[in-house]
C-alpha cells in the first residue's frame, strides 16, 4: 500500500514545494505496482497525479468520503481509475486475512483532510499526514478492537503509542487553556 505518494520531479504548488529530504534516490518505477493507494486529500503533495495516473488497472485508490465530491471528481478528471470513497470510521477490508483501513476526518469546517488508520498482521499505523486529530479522535481510534495506533517512525507497542499521543495532546490542550486564561486575565498579550 502507498499512502499519499508524492514523487513529482516538479514539486508541488507551481514548483514552490519539493520533497525534503530529497527522494530522487528511490526506485519510483517499481512503487506504482501497489494493490492499494490511500490518498488523504487534494493537496498536490498528497495527490500526485503523475503517480496516480501510472498505476496498474488493478490498483484501487482509497479516499475519504468528504461532504463535497470535489476530491473524487478531480481524481477522475485527472485520469485516476478505480477510486473508492471510504465512509468515516468504517472499516474497509484490504484482504481476506483481516487487514483493514479506516478514514478519520479532521473536525474542521474549513479543511478536507483525514488521517488513515491501517491495520494489518496485528500492527497498526496511523497516517496523520496534514490532519489535525483531536484527543477524542485519538481515544476513539484506540477503542477499535484489539489495536491501538503508532507512528511509523518509532518502534513501540501500539497501545503504548496511543497513550503517548494522548499525553502529548493533553499537554498541548493544557498549555492552550493556560494561555487562554492568562490572556483573558490580561497577563498575556502574545
Amino acid at each position: 500500500m502507498l499512502a499519499d505518494p508524492w514523487f513529482a520531479d516538479t514539486g508541488a504548488f507551481l514548483g514552490a514545494w519539493h520533497q525534503f529530504p530529497r527522494d530522487d534516490h528511490l526506485d519510483v518505477d517499481g512503487l506504482p505496482d501497489a494493490e492499494w493507494v490511500a490518498a488523504s486529500h487534494e493537496h498536490l503533495d498528497h495527490m500526485d497525479l503523475s503517480v496516480l495516473t501510472r498505476l496498474p488497472e488493478r490498483t484501487r485508490v482509497l479516499i475519504p468520503k468528504y461532504p463535497s465530491s470535489a476530491f473524487r471528481d478531480r481524481l477522475r478528471a485527472g485520469g485516476v481509475r478505480r477510486v473508492i470513497e471510504l465512509e468515516p470510521w468504517q472499516r474497509f477490508p484490504l484482504d481476506t486475512r483481516g487487514s483493514w483501513i479506516t478514514a478519520i476526518p479532521e473536525q474542521s469546517p474549513m479543511c478536507n483532510a483525514a488521517a488513515f488508520l491501517i491495520v494489518t498482521a496485528g500492527h497498526a499505523v496511523l497516517n496523520c499526514n496534514d490532519a489535525r486529530l483531536t484527543a477524542a479522535q485519538a481515544r476513539r481510534a484506540n477503542i477499535l478492537p484489539a489495536v491501538g495506533w503508532t507512528s511509523w517512525r518509532y518502534r513501540h507497542p501500539a497501545r503504548r503509542g496511543i497513550r503517548f499521543a494522548i499525553r502529548i495532546r493533553r499537554k498541548y490542550e493544557r498549555k492552550s487553556r493556560q494561555t487562554s486564561e492568562l490572556a483573558s486575565s490580561g497577563q498575556y498579550s502574545g
